[in-house]
């Protein structure tokens, strides 16, 4: 799943990933924990969010979404990577934290890494 209130982003990570991956995408944060909320969400494998969007930051949406039981593996991107927001990132149990603008190769890698990760603890 990706999350991001700028539609050019979310078209950039359908093009990155959905050769290989179903890319569900969100316009906002509260779109996202509606379908978790309402279980129109499938297993995650992993979800890619802005950090700074109207109403909530992503942040917020990580924790609300871990509050309804959902697990899954995150990778943050924020134009700003302030202290407080990387300890509040990992704090929450997010697996990455980029800085904006992030290469789509690095996300790419980045989320290909976490994806593995997950799927070779979910066999555990």
């Amino acid at each position: 799943a990706v999350i991001d209130d700028e539609p050019e982003i979310l078209e950039m990570y359908k093009d990155l990933f959905s050769d290989e991956f179903q890319v569900l995408s969100f316009g906002s944060p509260i779109d996202f924990l509606d379908g978790i909320t309402n279980k129109t969400i499938p297993q995650l494998c992993l979800v890619i969010s802005d950090y700074n969007m109207p109403k909530m930051t992503g942040l917020q949406m990580i924790e609300k979404g871990h509050a309804t039981g959902a697990q899954f593996p995150t990778l943050l991107l924020s134009g700003y990577v302030s202290k407080d927001v990387a300890v509040s990132a990992l704090n929450l149990g997010v697996n990455k934290v980029l800085e904006k603008p992030a290469p789509p190769d690095a996300i790419y890698k980045s989320a290909k890494e976490l994806i593995k990760n997950f799927r070779l603890h979910n066999i555990e």
